[in-house]
């Protein structure tokens, strides 16, 4: 696993799918710098058999990759955790693509996404993200120097 500090272990786990190297290096440095451990994989067939065998957070999931794209690794995730009774990890799209709420955010949400990122993502972007969909990470707004929607920031 990549990503830890042994001084402090992370309190998030987050699973990176990009077939873009340059794209997933650059989102592995946000998540190390925000203190998570993370795993990088290449597509989303990678993505599925990660899933298999470790646990994870939050999954960052490409939508345009190679072998299986980021749709179809989030409805199969979404099916396997289902048939298990367990509970799926969050599912981030990252995309360049405009997402809009109705139909274009529905696509996404029938597949077993949870929210959506654009690129080239922002560091800001992704504290929001951890905060709000990893409660139990024992982050919070402060600790990461960011104000919460509709609050001054502080």
């Amino acid at each position: 696993m990549n990503g830890m500090n042994p001084a402090s272990p992370p309190s998030v786990r987050v699973l990176i799918a990009e077939d873009n190297l340059i794209s997933r290096r650059v989102v592995a440095k946000m998540a190390e710098l925000l203190g998570c451990a993370y795993v990088e994989v290449e597509n989303g067939r990678e993505a599925v058999e990660a899933c298999e065998v470790g646990d994870y957070d939050l999954i960052l999931m490409d939508i345009e990759m190679p072998e299986m794209d980021g749709l179809e690794a989030a409805a199969a995730l979404r099916d396997r955790y289902a048939a298990r009774g367990k509970k799926k990890p969050r599912i981030v799209a990252v995309t360049g693509e405009m997402v809009l709420e109705g139909e274009g955010m529905e696509r996404y949400r029938k597949a077993g996404f949870d929210a959506w990122l654009g690129k080239p993502m922002k560091m800001e972007e992704l504290q929001l993200i951890l905060v709000g969909m990893c409660p139990d990470s024992g982050a919070s707004w402060v600790n990461w120097g960011i104000a919460k929607p509709g609050t001054a920031a502080g």
